[in-house]
């Protein structure tokens, strides 16, 4: 390539990169309150479509949901390689005794590596390594003739990996027949339940390495055995546990996460939710934009109203003295995918948004003697009944009851006290 079209290509890209420089960061953050877990899915989805809106516009620059996250969440453990180097490490060191018939030492090596994976499992991407020390010391228990422990671990080993199978021309044959059998006793098996709760509710739940749902959680159909569990929250830390459930019993738990780094974030952005949208806090709202290091910030808050799904939005500049109520949307795919041509819009300077968008918050009542509007946004109320009391709760009526009730009284004793010449007898 002569030097020139090198130059040229140089030159194109350090423009793109100061284009990119110059076009406004926008973080897009959710301010829903009391969120309908029934509902929490789908309105997830429609802010995720309402994200897909803004970032597919030329003149905004979103920041990505994981760049956001990591002010929230807390910061990753910095020594979790170094703990699951060591595992691996024992790892190697348990096979290379389970090879030359030192069980013992097999055992001990095996056992430091899931000392060492438990310690930072939170923080593993990969549950290969535990899956496999789990079989190895199963391996290492079944060769000692250990045969209860050695099916726990084969448990185990299965609970993490239901599909795990062993091949018998690198496994020996004993070793594959009695992982079949456990896996048989354990579909076989009555399943029971787990139910958890935790404090703040809302927490991430993950069984056995793999997402189960948001606390409070009840897991139907789970395998009796030990299960890995781990809950995460914005601004707690990682709750770690390992929960044993009985053949067709019901397993409860409830856990206090402890507040994390991002804890005084969680706290900003729940302070921004409860305000709501038409309130935010222009002092609130310059931390998080500094936090965040984004230039505007897009509030965006799911809420249903008649049975249908809308959505309340608002912006904020960095460094302005006030946030702007952009209105409400319903939530369907032509009003969404205009959002983000509105949000560039407004960055740009036009001010105006969608008739559709507006919301009438307060209707005043008309004066004295108005002509209402003809067509009026909400149908008249109809005129309220006359207040005309029912026959039976008049004073005429209970008068009359008490007088004759009276009059029957005396009658009756004056007949019984009167000799009439009729004998009364009561017989027993």
């Amino acid at each position: 390539m002569k030097p020139t079209r090198i130059g040229i290509v140089i030159a194109m890209c350090l423009m793109g990169a100061w284009a990119r420089a110059q076009t406004p960061s926008v973080a897009l953050i959710e301010l829903s309150t009391d969120p309908d877990p029934n509902w929490r899915e789908q309105d997830l989805r429609h802010l995720q479509t309402l994200r897909a809106s803004l970032a597919s516009t030329p003149g905004l620059r979103l920041l990505s949901q994981d760049q956001q996250e990591k002010l929230f969440q807390e910061p990753p453990d910095a020594g979790a390689q170094g703990f699951q180097q060591k595992a691996r490490a024992h790892i190697k060191r348990g096979e290379a005794h389970f090879s030359r018939l030192r069980p013992k030492k097999a055992i001990k090596e095996f056992k430091a590596a899931l000392r060492n994976l438990k310690a930072v499992f939170p923080s593993l991407a990969d549950l290969s390594d535990l899956e496999h020390a789990h079989l190895m010391l199963g391996m290492t228990y079944q060769a000692l003739g250990k045969r209860k422990y050695a099916e726990r671990e084969y448990r185990m080993v299965l609970l993490l990996n239901p599909d795990r199978r062993l091949d018998e021309n690198r496994v020996n044959p004993v070793v594959v027949d009695r992982f079949d059998r456990v896996r048989q006793r354990l579909l076989t098996s009555l399943k029971g339940s787990i139910s958890l709760i935790s404090r703040p509710a809302g927490a991430r739940v993950l069984m056995d390495g793999k997402p189960v749902g948001a606390t409070p959680v009840t897991i139907p159909g789970v395998y009796p055995g030990d299960h890995y569990f781990s809950m995460e929250a914005a601004g707690h830390k990682t709750w770690f546990g390992i929960l044993g459930l009985q053949p067709g019993g019901l397993q409860k738990r409830e856990v206090f996460l402890q507040a994390g780094q991002g804890i005084q974030w969680v706290r900003l952005r729940n302070r921004l939710a409860q305000a709501g949208i038409t309130k935010v806090s222009p002092q609130d709202a310059q931390q998080l934009a500094e936090g965040l290091a984004g230039d505007w910030l897009v509030f965006a808050s799911v809420l249903r109203a008649r049975g249908a799904a809308h959505m309340e939005l608002g912006i904020f500049k960095k460094g302005s003295p006030q946030c702007h109520f952009l209105g409400r949307i319903l939530v369907r795919p032509d009003e969404m995918a205009k959002v983000g041509t509105v949000i560039e819009a407004w960055i740009g300077g036009d001010r105006t948004v969608p008739q559709s968008w507006r919301v009438v918050k307060k209707i005043p009542l008309p004066p004295q003697g108005f002509d209402p509007d003809p067509d009026p946004i909400f149908p008249p109320l109809p005129p309220a009944p006359p207040l005309v009391t029912a026959w039976y709760q008049s004073w005429w009526f209970w008068t009359t009851v008490g007088l004759v009730a009276a009059g029957a009284s005396a009658g009756s004793y004056l007949w019984l006290t009167h000799d009439s010449g009729y004998l009364v007898e009561v017989v027993r």
